[in-house]
Order: structure tokens, then sequence, then C-alpha cells
């Protein structure tokens, strides 16, 4: 429906990994002020595995941005 209605945003999302890259908690810290971008966010953010930046895998929290950015393809 956001992308229907053409509406674009940035949430930030506090996003926490398993040291094997698992995300086990996603919440809003900072909104788009729309709903369904910042639900669409938390969604994609839940299915996706994260891999460690070092030999040392270790659970942590993070901010995380995600763009809701339209562009035009000619």
């Amino acid at each position: 429906s956001a992308l229907r209605a053409r509406r674009e945003g940035k949430v930030v999302l506090s996003v926490t990994v398993t040291p094997g890259g698992d995300v086990t908690s996603v919440t809003v810290g900072r909104s788009s002020g729309d709903d369904d971008l910042d639900r669409a966010a938390r969604e994609a953010v839940r299915e996706w595995r994260f891999a460690a930046a070092d030999d040392r895998p270790q659970r942590y929290t993070a901010d995380l941005p995600v763009n809701f950015e339209l562009t035009q393809r000619y």
C-alpha cells in the first residue's frame, strides 16, 4: 500500500542478533511516520541473517537504518 501511495521514509530499527547471525529482536527506534513502512522494515529484517565482522561471533544489538526510497526507471 505504501508503494502504491508512493510513500517514502526512513525507519531506524534496534536489532539484536545471535552469535550465529539470527535476528532475535527487532524494535522501531525511530519511526518513519508511516505504520506500513515501519511494519515492512521489521518484517524484512526478521528474515535477514548476519555475519560476524571478525572471527569472534557474539550476540549484539545495533541500530539499523532502513530507507524506503522510490526510484524511477527509464
